[in-house]
This record gives C-alpha cells, sequence and structure tokens, in this order.
C-alpha cells in the first residue's frame, strides 16, 4: 500500500483495524486532527505562546472542525476531501455520543462510512498500474482485495484516514508555500 506516514503514523493507522469501533473512529479523528494541525500550524507567521494558544483545545482553531475548514479555506485540502473529513466528524461524534454505538456496523455509522468518497477516487486494487488508473489521480493508494475492503464500513472509514493523513504529511513535508500549491487531495 502507498502511505506517506512516518513510522508512528503509520504504526496508528494500522492500530485503527483492530481497535473496537469507537476507539478507532476517536483515534482516527484526533490523527486527522492532529496532522492538519501540524500544517495549518506551518502557515502561521507567529510563534510561541500566540500559536499555542491559538490551536490549544479550547483555542479558537482548537477543534478538528475548525481545522478542517481551515485547511479548505487555506487550499491545503480540496471540497470532497473537506467533505469526507466533515463526515469523519460525524461519524467520530456518533460513537462519543451515542454509547449504544460500538460498530462501525451500526445503522447510524455504516451509512455514513459509504458516504466516503475519496477512497472511491485514489485507492486501486494491486495489480492496476498506471495506465489502468486515472493518471491525473494523485496520491494513489494500492491495496489487495480493493472492492471488499471498500464494502465493510470500517476499513473505508480507516483507508480515508490513510488517505487524508498520508496526503497532508506530504504537503507538511513540503513545508509553508505562498501561493499554496493545488491540494493534493
Amino acid at each position: 500500500m502507498w502511505i506517506a506516514l512516518s513510522e508512528d503514523e503509520g504504526a496508528a493507522i494500522r492500530e485503527l483495524y483492530t481497535l473496537s469501533g469507537r476507539a478507532a473512529a476517536i483515534v482516527g479523528a484526533a490523527l486527522l486532527d492532529s496532522r492538519l494541525g501540524t500544517v495549518i500550524s506551518s502557515r502561521f507567521p507567529v510563534n510561541g505562546d500566540t500559536k499555542k494558544s491559538l490551536f490549544s483545545p479550547s483555542g479558537p482553531i482548537g477543534t478538528l472542525d475548525t481545522k478542517a475548514k481551515m485547511a479548505y479555506a487555506f487550499g491545503i485540502i480540496s471540497k470532497d476531501a473537506f467533505q469526507d473529513v466533515t463526515c469523519i466528524l460525524q461519524i467520530r461524534n456518533v460513537f462519543a455520543h451515542h454509547l449504544a454505538v460500538s460498530s462501525f456496523d451500526d445503522m447510524k455509522v455504516a451509512p455514513e462510512c459509504m458516504k466516503l468518497k475519496l477512497v472511491e477516487r485514489h485507492v486501486f486494487a494491486y495489480g492496476e498500474t498506471s495506465a489502468t488508473t486515472t493518471p491525473d489521480v494523485s496520491p494513489k493508494m494500492f491495496i489487495p482485495q480493493r472492492d471488499e475492503k471498500l464494502a465493510v464500513p470500517q476499513q473505508r472509514f480507516v483507508l480515508t484516514i490513510a488517505l487524508i493523513t498520508s496526503a497532508v504529511t506530504q504537503m507538511a513535508k513540503a513545508g509553508p508555500r505562498h501561493p499554496l500549491p493545488r491540494p493534493q487531495i
């Protein structure tokens, strides 16, 4: 599978497959929150306590929702990625606020997972080549049994987390650029 993540991020993504539904949703959303915060923060010219207070959990940029909106507004993520992050946030909130929901197969969660669209465009089956995939799509992730995995709500959720986190990580590694490049995802 193509993934441009740190060793810790890769381990966290792999762990999402083994965690309970609630834990996977909360940890997956936290991973996105952290990565989006890092790349947005890198665009700010101020450092120190001012930046720290902006990004603290109670600060004006402290929530995943706000970070997703800022990432979209700054051109860090596309409209489709913004919609998927918003959907991930809704899935996380269902698990966090409905104790009876414990699985991605729950009727409050599974349909939301099927709304995650980036995986349809960026995830390909092993064996597909550049000639058989859409050439202008980047990043690309190759996995075995693509269609079967995308039909499983938790797998679809985790693959979306991996895809967005990977693309945003690449942008963070590139450092601040002005003007910003077109979002990869």
